[in-house]
């Protein structure tokens, strides 16, 4: 019974690094020179072609891809922040809605984090940038 093949997501920048490292493993380039093509350090070459040798092609692709951002508000607090906006400050605006959620209910998030969470709800406009005044000469 034939094996199935795993079809890999790689980007192009892993894509142009996989080649670069087959060359170095086949001696047709230095490691050194393809360290500069991907503009990285000798060391950090060392490193990419033990994991590539340790785990094949899956070991260039990066660990990060599918996981949320680390800057990302959890779910349950983004949650608990946007049902207080919701009941408790519906005619205020970002800055007194963060004092408000601080002294309420313990959660200290920056004013434009509140802004950004309640524009995203519409429970605040977003205000225009004024125009530019073309003055004709």
């Amino acid at each position: 019974m034939p094996e199935k093949e795993e079809k890999l997501m790689m980007s192009l920048r892993e894509l142009y690094r996989l080649e670069l490292i087959e060359a170095v493993l086949d001696r047709e380039l230095s490691l050194t020179d393809a360290a500069a093509s991907m503009e990285i350090t000798p060391r950090h070459c060392r490193r990419l072609i033990a994991q590539y040798v340790q785990a094949g092609p899956v070991g260039l692709i990066s660990q990060r891809r599918g996981k949320p951002g680390n800057h990302q508000l959890p779910g349950e607090l983004k949650a608990r922040v946007i049902h207080f906006l919701k009941t408790e400050s519906l005619n205020m605006g970002p800055t007194q809605a963060q004092r408000m959620l601080v002294a309420s209910e313990s959660i200290n998030l920056s004013v434009e984090t509140v802004r950004q969470l309640m524009i995203a709800e519409k429970l605040w406009q977003q205000k225009s940038k004024p125009h530019k005044r073309i003055i004709p000469e």
